[in-house]
């Protein structure tokens, strides 16, 4: 499938060149958007990634939907059986200048759901380019790392035991995924839960990639902050 072809064609620069249009370099971001993952990669041939699109569509069956939002046209694959899209989810695949973005469109989040803004079409109040927090975690594991990643363990928290905290308490709340989550938001609950995020506010992790050749090598390192 779609995600084993990935993982065979990382290990060379060529291969994944092919597989997916990158460029020499290869710089992916993975975030979130309340509970929304967002997946983003610059290419340089859109074309390949298309043609590597169109045949695991032959090979497995699956057909997308094209639909444009504002000026962005992309691909909408339903994960579910759902017949009507608002009623669905779906994962979205567009490129916009030469940038791949993959992200799961959930209509039932409403004026929650944030695909305008993992499409760029909408800007967020803080980026996380505007917050500091990846070039403070850079500075502080950097040396010879050239990836990183964190999770933020107050934020999560803020999600799951409040209304409206954060994007991800709304979009909780408006999904009513789980009954019981109303237990976790009692005030009790609340502080007590809070009051262990904050000390452990993060968990952080980051590696070293390297490529020499055809082979592909990492190593690196997994701390929950204190």
């Amino acid at each position: 499938d779609l995600f084993d072809g990935y993982l065979k064609s990382a290990a060379s620069p060529e291969t994944l060149k092919a597989y997916l249009g990158t460029g020499d370099e290869i710089n992916p971001v993975l975030y979130t958007l309340g509970m929304v993952p967002v997946y983003k990669l610059p290419i340089e041939n859109p074309e390949a990634l298309w043609k590597t699109l169109d045949h695991e569509e032959q090979m497995s069956g699956v057909t997308h939907e094209k639909v444009k939002l504002g000026t962005v046209e992309y691909r909408r694959y339903e994960m579910t059986d759902a017949v009507d899209p608002q009623d669905g989810i779906g994962l979205v695949v567009a490129v916009i200048d030469n940038v791949l973005t993959v992200t799961v469109d959930i209509a039932e989040l409403g004026d929650l759901n944030p695909l305008k803004m993992a499409l760029g079409l909408e800007s967020p109040t803080q980026s996380l380019a505007d917050s500091g927090r990846a070039e403070a975690i850079q500075t502080q594991y950097g040396k010879n790392n050239n990836s990183f990643g964190y999770i933020d363990h107050r934020e999560i928290i803020k999600g799951l035991t409040t209304v409206d905290g954060n994007m991800f308490a709304r979009q909780l709340t408006r999904l009513n995924v789980d009954p019981n989550i109303t237990e976790m938001r009692t005030p009790v609950c609340h502080n007590e839960f809070t009051q262990i995020a904050e000390n452990w506010p993060q968990s952080v992790a980051f590696a070293e990639y390297k490529l020499n050749g055809e082979q592909a090598s990492i190593k690196g390192g997994f701390v929950v902050e204190s």
